[in-house]
């Protein structure tokens, strides 16, 4: 093989920001002169050595030092560790190289050498820091926890120690300081350290294992034997003499129980010394041995020696590796010391040597089988690497990451700033520390400009990465301002300037990456077994990468001349398959590696120009063979002039020559290209994914869940597949340009190519090859492509549209996983998709893929630790995201991780050419565009996403969701009887409900009515429509829809809602006005139960039914609504005036609907409070109920009621009691309607008065407590219409209105305003008087309402005529008011008593004393009797004039009529007595009108007895005649 063989490639980790430092300073009594003392920059490390636990596999740890300064990192690819970084400085105390870590049984142990100390440093062991068993470790299988690192409760008591470390005295022993060290822990537990002196000396510095003991001992040339011996000693041993010049690296090491130290020095003599005799065993001249002719030392080269050891893993014997390094040329030797005969001492054997690449060695290690080499070359840094066997394998050179571009490669159709930016933030060769620095070297010039970037550097891991990048931003935009100087410039200029700016803070930027990244040591990974392919670490200045085996594929294509080489089986992990066996041998397969030769060379001459083109191609989804074949068909350019140069087409031709059947060659790559999953990987991944209606997968081993789990395993992991894909895509690219140079330039080649051939590749490979160039160009992006910072929100939404998908654990896994993914932190750089994919079920899957895989579980693999681990994890995800295959998984995922804008981007990637996962993954843009806002967008990719036959079959069974509800709220119907493109219809009306996208919801919903199959679609869509015009606040479309919909039960559903929209939106006009036809009653019925749901007066829905059903003629139906709810306004609401008022107000349009019924309707039905007298109460009569419930609109006051038996006639009380059996009811009629009207508008005027508090009454009055009140707040007409309408005696209410207009008489006008507000109220206006006084119109109204209330015979007819007003009762209970206050009598009020009960307002006078008055009335009545007027009577009487004369003789008339006739005679006489009495002792005032009484009254006597006897004479005659 080649000196370019490659076999291993650089992956570097995320490492924007540097660790979180635990910095503690130990002072040791170091001086200034110490400080002065200069030692290179080294680092090293130490991988654990079981790499079969979870918390010890792939992880290690490493240490720099710089100076006086002495860094330790842990690390780890599996978990996150917290508190993995510990820096100590040893004060003016340079650190000497050969710093080692040892892994004790119950602690590591850090040993650390500087020039005046020694130090022992320990740790707790990662076993005694958590076990896979403990629950704390089952918490760290989330990549968002991580785990206690040995340094994380590292305390700077512990680093100070006395017991850990020893102060040497060289300067006062005279032999000066150390220059290198080494250092071992023994198999005794001692810590034991070798300091190696200018003077070629070595100390031996043997420290206790409790710190307690330190031996101190020098090895020199005295110690071994006395000089006069020294030479036949020297000739016993074998070597050229005793080292005499200073030691340049050394190394300790236990053979057995013996420690021996290994020196090499400055003359290239290696030597062996035994630690406890503290003796030289044997030296070896590899000076000698390397020089150019026998027996000749080669000249000594600008570099010091190197020199490492480690067990060789056949023999378990101590293997040497010495780098020398001369003037001529570097060499790499092997050496082993092997006992000589007898035993007693040992030979150092030189086992071969090899040159060393060109470039200064920066690390040299052994370790699994293999010599790892770090070099600094004048165009960066190389790692080699060669094998170990009976020879040393030629070097095999690491292909590494390049450095960043010094001229970063700019798009003219792009900003320059977001261009830089993504440049610097969002790839992998700038750190924060870094950018800071370049930062602060930017914003200033001049010698404080590197002062300000050393500060800038320690001061960049503290800001997030959004406020760096912020101001980044800001100071290159402000230096912008600065050189354009206040002035206006043009779009030209200002790019100018801005190009300037930019361009310089990136070239400091590079700068100060290029010393970040100066490589500083080596760290194989091969403790676990892994061997040499589990990769190594190559540690920087600022950071670190690893290196991982190449995939043979990418080996094979990046160097065709190495891969067979480089295939050795000594050189391969235990189960990674090689170039021929990875893919399986096929036809073709003969010629693969002459037409890899070919890509390659192809891919080293590409231009610029082209690789451009099928760049812009592939990103714009187009052909790119069609921009291959434009560039190979245009005029050369200074870029493809190379390429077609007859010389290089030679070569080329010559190349393909060696390929034996071109096309079965190219199919044969095609077929290793492809990722195309295995059936095992397939059930996995069919596993990780399935929807949420399937069983969940058992969960993963911890051994496969946590591997590569870490934020950088995630990274490596991610990176790698990003750099396979991007390796395979350039070898499609590569064989593009091939065939079309096959078919273009077939001549300049010599390839002979029959037509059939030839039509093959152009017409059937060609398009495969586009094919799979556009797939590795799906995976590139997914691995260049930054996640966005997702926030919760649009978190939460992606996981409630997934979740109505039916893809809610799917949704849950990728949400969570994202919300814990480091760029969700806001001081987080965004990781890349793939990393974000490689978080959630998709690394889910990959694991189990490759757990799946033979030979073994991870967990039982000894290979399955260390980057070597990366590239088959990273496979396993290619094939999980691999777009050309049966399932499309990367969209939706990226959907529920918050990526919206990245779904889409990746759908539109392969839109134009995969035809593999077609729905899903239109599902998944159209969910996209439907997050994002883009609902029209959103509902085009969606239905084209089932556009395809049994597409929507196959969509539901992807996604696991059936039919259920839509529209909002509305179910839909049986999933059994609907079709596949129903359910999805059903399933897009779920989502677009989701965002109340209504109108989307109706398109849906009325294309998929069109098409429906059967009653059950049509019924489920039409109800889907419906929500969706009602959401959109189209009701008539809407009631159109309802009316469509066939399922009665559903329509009705549906009107529900439209009602409870309507009355919600106040549009019930609308409602009004549809053609309900049949759904009259269940709209009424319905209005009806929302209206008994509420309290009464709430809503409209009363006076809805009441303008329902007055527009249909249905008066009784709207009489009974506005009764309903004047009924529970009285039960259920408090006696307030607006409450009385609505009542006030139903009963009056009860009336008004129930006066438009016909006659023999004109009753209503109401539930009966009281069943048990329910038959005498006043307002209503008890009625049986008729089996229909009495709260139904149609039972009780339909217009079904009049034709049943109970409106034809109206029963009887008995019988209304014989026919009740369960319920009671209340019949009212028009009558009781009128009656509660009156009481409630009593009730409402009172409350209007609320005089005396009746306003705080709770509840209802009875119609006496009305009258009372009423009564007492002056309210009299009110009260005299409830007495007289209710039944109630009226004679309290005359007289409180007799006595109040006493009072205001004899008060006259002291309270006119109160006076006035009880005389308005009872509507005195209507009498007519004028402008009355308050005092007149008191006295007309009491006038008035008697004359109503008691009318005269002759008026009988009128509305106040009635049996209990016919005797004058209210006047005389007026007039004895009156007379009681000894008030006058009014002349109008004394002739109606005298016209109704003259006797009784003759002995009211009488008995009140007022003999005067009785005596004149007692005498007009006698002269009235006798048919004639007295005038002396008339005026004896006092103002009273004497009423009319009666027609003729009354007592002749009663003999003609024979009707009875009574006078008051016993009254009259008991009057003569009473005026006797008084005559004696007043006989002036009582002497006349007692003459005048008995005079009348004897001729009253006189009359009436003759009058008698003729009566009687004239029956007897009668009876005579009628006997004969």
């Amino acid at each position: 093989m080649g000196d370019n063989g490659i076999c291993f490639r650089e992956v570097t980790p995320d490492q924007l920001f540097p660790e979180k430092w635990k910095d503690f300073t130990v002072n040791i009594g170091g001086t200034q002169a110490l400080q002065e003392i200069k030692v290179p920059e080294r680092a090293g490390g130490y991988a654990y050595k079981d790499q079969v636990k979870i918390y010890s596999r792939n992880r290690f740890l490493y240490w720099r030092t710089s100076h006086d300064t002495l860094e330790l990192v842990e690390q780890s690819l599996d978990v996150n560790l917290v508190g993995n970084a510990l820096r100590i400085r040893f004060q003016d105390t340079p650190v000497l190289e050969g710093v080692s870590v040892h892994e004790a049984e119950k602690a590591i142990v850090v040993l650390v050498a500087t020039v005046s100390s020694v130090h022992r440093l320990s740790f707790p062991h990662p076993d005694h820091l958590c076990s896979e068993d403990s629950a704390d470790f089952a918490l760290a299988h989330h990549p968002d926890i991580g785990i206690k690192s040995i340094f994380a409760d590292t305390t700077l008591s512990s680093v100070r120690d006395p017991s850990s470390f020893h102060v040497l005295n060289s300067v006062a022993s005279g032999i000066g300081l150390p220059h290198v060290s080494a250092s071992l822990l023994t198999v005794q537990g001692d810590s034991l350290f070798a300091l190696g002196y200018p003077s070629g000396s070595n100390l031996l510095v043997q420290m206790g294992a409790g710190g307690q003991e330190v031996l101190v001992r020098e090895l020199k040339e005295e110690t071994f034997v006395p000089r006069f011996l020294s030479g036949i000693t020297h000739a016993l041993i074998g070597g050229r003499g005793v080292p005499t010049e200073a030691p340049v690296s050394l190394a300790l090491h236990c053979i057995g129980l013996e420690t021996y130290l290994f020196c090499l020095h400055r003359d290239g003599i290696l030597a062996m010394w035994s630690c406890s005799r503290v003796a030289l065993m044997s030296t070896l001249d590899l000076a000698q041995v390397c020089g150019s002719e026998p027996g000749q030392h080669a000249t000594e080269g600008v570099q010091s020696h190197v020199l490492r050891k480690a067990q060789d893993a056949r023999d378990g014997r101590v293997l040497l590796a010495a780098f020398l390094c001369f003037a001529e040329g570097s060499q790499v030797c092997l050496a082993k010391p092997s006992l000589v005969p007898g035993g007693a001492s040992f030979r150092l054997n030189l086992l071969c040597t090899v040159p060393a690449p060109a470039g200064d060695l920066v690390e040299l290690a052994l370790a699994g089988g293999a010599l790892w080499a770090a070099w600094r070359g004048p165009r960066g840094p190389l790692v080699s690497r060669a094998a170990l066997g009976a020879e040393l394998g030629p070097w095999r050179m690491a292909l590494l990451e390049p450095p960043p571009d010094v001229e970063a490669a700019l798009r003219d159709d792009a900003d320059v700033a977001e261009q830089y930016l993504h440049y610097v933030f969002h790839g992998h060769h700038f750190s924060a520390p870094v950018i800071a620095r370049a930062l602060a070297l930017f914003r200033r010039s001049g010698p404080a400009a590197a002062a300000a970037a050393a500060a800038a550097e320690g001061a960049g891991g503290g800001a997030s990465f959004r406020a760096l990048r912020e101001r980044v931003a800001r100071a290159v935009e402000a230096d912008i301002r600065r050189q354009a100087a206040g002035a206006e410039l043009t779009d030209d200029d200002y790019a100018e300037l801005a190009y300037a700016s930019w361009s310089r803070f990136y070239s400091g930027c590079v700068q100060y990456a290029e010393a970040a990244t100066r490589a500083l040591g080596l760290l194989p990974l091969g403790g676990g077994g892994g061997g040499a392919a589990a990769g190594a670490v190559l540690l920087k200045r600022r950071c670190y990468s690893l290196l991982r085996p190449m995939d043979p594929l990418e080996q094979q294509l990046l160097a065709p001349e190495a891969a067979s080489a480089a295939d050795g089986p000594s050189d391969r992990k235990a189960g990674s398959p090689s170039w021929d066996e990875s893919e399986g041998a096929g036809e073709g397969d003969e010629g693969l590696r002459a037409l890899a030769s070919a890509l390659a060379l192809l891919e080293a001459r590409c231009p610029p120009e082209l690789k451009a083109a099928v760049a812009t191609a592939l990103e714009e989804a187009q052909n790119p063979e069609t921009r291959v074949a434009e560039l190979l068909r245009a005029p050369p350019t200074a870029d493809t002039e190379p390429l077609l140069a007859p010389p290089f087409l030679q070569e080329l031709g010559r190349r393909l020559a060696l390929v034996p059947e071109p096309c079965a060659a190219v199919s044969a790559l095609l077929r290793r290209l492809a990722l195309d999953a295995t059936t095992a990987e397939m059930e996995a991944l069919e596993a990780a994914l399935a929807p949420g209606a399937a069983p969940p997968p058992p969960p993963l081993p911890p051994a496969v869940a946590t591997l590569f789990a870490g934020a950088a395993g995630l990274s490596v992991v991610a990176q790698t597949l990003h750099q396979v894909a991007s390796a395979r895509l350039a070898a499609c690219r590569a064989l593009l340009l091939l065939l079309r140079l096959l078919v273009e330039r077939r001549a300049a080649l010599g390839a002979r190519l029959e037509a059939a051939r030839l039509d093959a590749l152009r017409s059937s490979l060609a398009p495969h090859v586009v094919v799979m160039a556009q797939a590795y160009h799906s995976v590139a992006w997914l691995g260049e492509a930054c996640a966005a910072r997702a926030s919760r929100a649009s978190l939460d939404a992606a996981s409630e549209l997934l979740a109505a998908a039916g893809l809610a654990r799917l949704a849950a896994a990728a949400r969570a996983a994202a919300a814990a993914a480091p760029g969700a932190a806001p001081d987080g750089r965004p990781p890349s998709l793939l990393a974000l994919l490689l978080r959630g079920p998709l690394g889910a899957a990959a694991r189990a893929a490759l757990a799946a895989r033979p030979p073994a579980p991870l967990d039982e693999a000894p290979g399955g630790a260390g980057a070597g681990a990366a590239l088959p994890l990273a496979l396993a995800l290619g094939r999980a995201a691999w777009p050309v295959g049966a399932r499309a998984a990367a969209g939706p995922l990226l959907l529920a991780a918050g990526q919206r804008r990245a779904a889409a981007e990746y759908e539109r990637l392969l839109a134009g050419w995969c035809e593999c996962g077609v729905p899903l993954r239109r599902f998944a843009l159209g969910a996209a565009l439907l997050l994002g806002g883009e609902p029209r967008k959103a509902l085009d990719a969606l239905q084209a996403a089932a556009a395809p036959r049994d597409a929507a079959r196959t969509l539901l069974e992807q996604l696991g969701a059936g039919a259920g509800g839509g529209g909002g709220g509305v179910g839909g119907g049986d999933s059994d009887a609907l079709s596949p493109s129903a359910q999805y219809t059903l399933l897009l009306v779920r989502l677009f409900s989701l965002g109340r996208h209504w109108d989307c919801v109706l398109a849906l919903a009325e294309a998929g009515a069109a098409r429906a199959l059967n009653d059950e679609e049509r019924a489920t869509l039409h109800l889907l429509a419906f929500g969706a015009h009602l959401r959109l606040g189209r009701l008539a479309r809407a009631f159109h829809a309802l009316v469509a919909i066939p399922d009665r039960q559903r329509a009705r559903l549906c009107l529900r809602q439209l009602v409870a929209t309507c009355f919600e939106r106040r549009r019930l006009a609308e409602l009004l006005d549809f053609p309900h036809g049949a759904l009259l009653d269940d709209l009424s019925a319905q209005v009806l139960s929302r209206a008994r749901a509420q309290p009464p007066g709430a809503g409209p829905h009363y006076s809805f039914l009441y303008a329902l059903h007055m527009g249909r003629g249905a008066a009784r139906k709207a009489a009974f609504a506005m009764l309903e709810q004047a009924l529970r306004a009285r039960a259920e609401l408090p006696a307030s005036a607006a409450n009385v008022r609505l009542r006030a107000r139903c009963l009056l349009a009860c009336l008004n609907a129930l006066r438009l019924a016909a006659p023999d309707v004109r009753w209503l039905v109401r539930p009966d409070p009281e069943p048990a007298r329910a038959h005498d109460h006043p307002r209503g009569r008890a009625a049986p109920d008729d089996g229909e419930d009495d709260a139904s609109d149609e039972g009780l006051s339909g217009e079904a009621a009049p034709r049943s038996a109970l409106a034809r006639r109206r029963p009887a009380d008995a019988e209304v009691l014989a026919l009740a059996t369960h319920r009671r009811v209340a019949l009212l009629t028009l009558e009781d309607v009128e009656r509660e009207y009156l009481l409630a508008s009593a009730h409402l005027a009172l409350l209007r008065r609320d005089q005396h508090g009746f306003g705080a009454v709770a509840g209802d009055l009875s119609p006496a407590e009305i009258v009372t009140a009423c009564t007492s707040a002056g309210l009299y007409e009110t009260a005299l219409l409830v007495g007289q309408r209710c039944g109630l005696p009226l004679d309290p209410v005359v007289r409180h209105l007799a006595c109040t207009c006493i009072d205001l008489t004899r008060r006259g006008m002291q309270n006119a305003e109160e006076t006035w507000v009880w005389l308005k109220e009872n509507d005195v206006w209507e009498f007519g008087i004028g402008d009355a006084a308050a005092l007149e119109l008191a006295w007309k109204l009491l006038e008035v309402q008697l004359s109503r209330l008691e009318p005269l015979p002759a008026e009988e007819g009128s509305p106040g005529a009635g049996p209990l007003c016919s005797e004058g009762q209210l006047h005389l209970a007026a007039a004895a008011a009156l007379v009681r206050a000894g008030a006058f009598l009014p002349l109008w009020l004394v002739r109606a008593c005298r016209r109704r009960d003259a006797a009784r307002l003759l002995r009211l006078l009488a008995g009140a004393g007022r003999l005067e008055e009785a005596a004149a009335l007692a005498a007009d009545l006698l002269w009235t009797a006798l048919g004639r007027a007295d005038a002396s009577a008339a005026g004896a009487a006092g103002a009273a004039a004497p009423p009319p004369p009666l027609p003729g003789r009354a007592l002749a008339a009663a003999l003609v009529s024979r009707a009875p006739l009574c006078m008051p005679v016993h009254t009259v006489d008991r009057l003569l007595l009473e005026l006797q009495a008084a005559a004696q002792a007043e006989p002036q005032a009582y002497a006349e009108p007692l003459k005048q009484l008995h005079h009348v009254r004897d001729l009253y006597v006189k009359e009436a007895v003759n009058t008698s006897n003729q009566l009687m004479d004239r029956i007897h005659m009668t009876r005579h005649l009628l006997s004969t």
